[in-house]
This record gives C-alpha cells, sequence and structure tokens, in this order.
C-alpha cells in the first residue's frame, strides 16, 4: 500500500511538473503551430489535401481536431497534449514492470524520459506515432506466447492505424510487426502458423481499406497523391546534426553488442527492434527533434543492461550515462520561461516574448487594412495568419516539399495571378525555404519597403 501511494504520488507530481511546463512554453515553435492549425481547419469544414496541405496521412489531425472542438485555441491544443503525456507514463510503467526493471531505476528513467519529450517535443504525427510505438512495444512483451486473443487483434488494428497516422514509418511500423512473427516461428520455433500471420497482415489493412473510402467519398485521391506521395519527392533539402549522429552511432554499438549477448531474452530484441524503426522518424532530417524517439528507446536498452547486470556490469559505463543525464537535464530542460501572455484571441494565456508579440500585431495590422490580398512567403506566416483567422493552402506551410509535384510552378502561377503585396523576410531564410520562389517575386516585383522582420513587395 506505502509503495503504491510513492508511486501515484510520484507520477502526479511528475504530470503536474509536465502541465506547468507545457502551459508555460514560449510560442516560438512552427510545428506546434502548423498541427494546431491543421486540426483548427478540420473543425471549420476544410477538407485535407483538397482545402490543408497536410503531406502525410490525417489521422493525428482528425484526432487533435475531434478534441480541440471544445474550445479552438492554442492553450486547449497545448491541454491534449498533457492528456497524452499521462498515457506515455501508464505505458512506460508498464513496460518497465514487465521487464522487471522496478525501484529507483525505474523512477529516474521514467523522469529523464518526460524530461526529454517535453522539452524537445510539441504535439504532432511523429508523436502520436511514437505513442503507438509504445503501445505495441508494451503489447508485444506483454503476450509473447500469443495466447491473449484481445491482443492479437489489438496489435495489427495499431499497426495499420499508424500508416494512416503518418505513411512513410507507418508502413515500416506494419512490417516490424510481421517481421517479429517471422523471427518468433523461425528463430525460436514458436508454433505459430501462416494462418495468424495472413490473419495479422489482413486486420492492419482494415484501417487503411477504411483510409481509401475516405478518399474516394470526399473525392481527394488526386490531392492525396500529389501532396503527400509524389509531392515528397520535391523534399530536397536536408539536414544531419553530424555531432549528434555520432552519438546515436555510439549508443547504437553499445545496445547492439548486448544483443548479441542478450539472443535469448527476447523482450530485449523486441526492444531492439523498435528502436531502430523509430530511427526512420529522422528522414529526411536529422536533428534532436526527429531523433529523440529512437534516442529514448536506445537508453530504454541501456538501463535494462544496466538493470540486469547491476552488480556484473563494468563501472565505467554507469559513470559515463550518469554525468551525460545531469548534461541533459541542465541544459535541455527549463520548466519556467520568459515572456508575456496574450490576453486576447486565439493565442489567449499563451507565453510570447514581447518583441514577436510586437512584431506579430504590426505585421497583422498592416495585412488587415491593406486593399490588396497580401501573402508571406516565410516558413512563420501560421504564426501571423492564425492570429486574424485566414488561412492559406500553400503560403502557411511554405517549404520545399510542401506544395505538390509540381508546386515551384504552381505556385509562380498564384503569385502571378492577380494584384497583390507579398512579404519575404529580409534576413535569416529558414534552410527548407524554395529560394526559387523568393528569387522568382524578387525579380518580377518591385521592392516597395519593409515592415518589422520583412520586406515588401508589389507588381
Amino acid at each position: 500500500m506505502k509503495e503504491k501511494i510513492i508511486k501515484y504520488g510520484y507520477y502526479i507530481v511528475l504530470l503536474l511538473i509536465v502541465l506547468l511546463t507545457i502551459l508555460n512554453t514560449k510560442l516560438d515553435n512552427m510545428d506546434e503551430l502548423w498541427n494546431f492549425s491543421n486540426a483548427k481547419n478540420i473543425i471549420d469544414g476544410l477538407v485535407p489535401y483538397r482545402d490543408i496541405n497536410i503531406i502525410v496521412t490525417p489521422l493525428s489531425q482528425y484526432l487533435n481536431s475531434i478534441l480541440l472542438r471544445i474550445s479552438p485555441i492554442l492553450i486547449t491544443f497545448r491541454i491534449i497534449y498533457f492528456f497524452y503525456y499521462v498515457i506515455i507514463i501508464i505505458l512506460l510503467d508498464r513496460i518497465l514492470d514487465t521487464i522487471n526493471i522496478k525501484g529507483l531505476l525505474k523512477y529516474l528513467f521514467i523522469l529523464f524520459f518526460i524530461i526529454m519529450l517535453v522539452k524537445i517535443c510539441f504535439l504532432d504525427y511523429n508523436f502520436i506515432q511514437f505513442i503507438m510505438i509504445l503501445m505495441l512495444l508494451y503489447l508485444h512483451i506483454k503476450n509473447r506466447n500469443y495466447n491473449n486473443k484481445k491482443i492479437n487483434i489489438i496489435i495489427p488494428l495499431i499497426s495499420g492505424l499508424s500508416i494512416i497516422n503518418k505513411q512513410s514509418t507507418g508502413v515500416i511500423i506494419c512490417g516490424v510487426n510481421i517481421l517479429i512473427l517471422l523471427i518468433d516461428k523461425y528463430c525460436y520455433k514458436k508454433n505459430i502458423r501462416n494462418k495468424y500471420i495472413f490473419k495479422q497482415i489482413y486486420l492492419s489493412l482494415i484501417p487503411i481499406l477504411l483510409f481509401m473510402i475516405y478518399l474516394l467519398v470526399f473525392d481527394i485521391v488526386g490531392d492525396f497523391y500529389d501532396l503527400a506521395i509524389a509531392g515528397l519527392t520535391t523534399f530536397s533539402n536536408k539536414y544531419i546534426d553530424y555531432k549528434l549522429l555520432l552519438f546515436v552511432i555510439i549508443l547504437l554499438l553499445f545496445v547492439t553488442k548486448y544483443l548479441i549477448i542478450y539472443r535469448d531474452d527476447k523482450n530485449y530484441w523486441i526492444i531492439y527492434i523498435y528502436m531502430i524503426t523509430s530511427l526512420f522518424f529522422i528522414i529526411p532530417i536529422m536533428d534532436m527533434a526527429h531523433v529523440i524517439f529512437s534516442l529514448l528507446l536506445l537508453f530504454l536498452c541501456i538501463v535494462k543492461v544496466v538493470n540486469d547486470n547491476i552488480r556484473n556490469i563494468s563501472g565505467i559505463y554507469i559513470l559515463m550515462l550518469f554525468p551525460f543525464l545531469i548534461f541533459i537535464i541542465i541544459n535541455k530542460f527549463n520548466i519556467y520561461r520568459d515572456g508575456v501572455k496574450m490576453d486576447y484571441g486565439i493565442y489567449k494565456d499563451i507565453m510570447i516574448d514581447i518583441n514577436l508579440k510586437n512584431d506579430m500585431l504590426v505585421i497583422d495590422d498592416y495585412i488587415l487594412k491593406n486593399n490588396k490580398q497580401v501573402y508571406i512567403l516565410d516558413f512563420t506566416s501560421t504564426l501571423y495568419d492564425l492570429n486574424i483567422n485566414r488561412y492559406y493552402k500553400y503560403f502557411d506551410l511554405f517549404m520545399n516539399g510542401n506544395f505538390g509535384i509540381n508546386g515551384i510552378d504552381n505556385m509562380k502561377k498564384i503569385i502571378d495571378n492577380k494584384e497583390q503585396v507579398i512579404l519575404i523576410r529580409n534576413n535569416d531564410y529558414n534552410y527548407q525555404i524554395p529560394i526559387d520562389i523568393v528569387d522568382y517575386v524578387k525579380s518580377n516585383y518591385k521592392y516597395c519597403g519593409n515592415i518589422s522582420l520583412f520586406d515588401i513587395y508589389c507588381n
């Protein structure tokens, strides 16, 4: 009884810290705003692909829009984000108990895991995809003998749902589910019939078939193909943090060594397989926001090794691990941030940098008072457009890979279509900005001055 009180008390305190952190995080992440905007647009009656610029399958957008209907403002979106952390902590608690990691090591790992997620992530499709991976990981290690009929149905359904959440990594997750069955059948000689494997495949196809019906009903098959399949080939900008890559490789070599030692520990290699699966989140951008998911599962592998070999493992590994954890917590996590709270509109009660707030008010006032159509050709355009309740399909996600297969030419036609004013950032372009379009405007429009961070171009 005492142990349960300590356990639930710890989780309640941790969740309160998470909630305070989320609610007091400064408005400065465009991934958060793009995903919030998509959910809000669905509530407003817009249809993904036809009306909304989405380059992944739309499960997370629809899921968030259902919950956001309570009050479609950003603070509600963040509260929804918090409730996902409740799910994550429940999953982590059950995963760690199932693989026999308990006591102080368990609670320290959960603390580190949650701190890293809160600091680096926001509510987007990758975050939802990672929750699905944690669900599948737990269900697989819980049902090692395949004798739970409910879990045997739930696993392929979640695998299928992962495809309609993010098509690229979802396909890999579905493949991993089948791979685990094949490894168990042929390497561990489990009595798994081919009929059962085929059943897993067709159960995973159910969500996909429902999604295809959705595309047909809304007549958006072509739009989906253009943005979410063919259009991705235009995603030419790539980014790799080579220091982070080196660090991941070192950790990967360490846990792979124990994959050989733990070849009879089925829980370890299942964690390892899902860790490898989450590495695909980094394509084509390898930064901390994309690698964090595989990094956390890498640490789960390490924690299992430490837990199983606490008396035998070389002390150097532990000495190397804990200073790193302390460094990350001190340097990467800050619960309270400076700023002011917005007191109106869609950003009400959200912390914002005072300079950004002033810039946003100036730019939005310029847009509202201008007699011509004003487009912002910048990756931050959603920040300004949300504040005045407007949305433009291509301009509100103004980055390479988000315009469809003929995106650049289509954007030029939109720009040439009528009299309008275009705002272009006067310095410090984001690396994903389509420079071809920016240069086209500068060559075909005349410079008409500047406002705040942006140069003004008129035709």
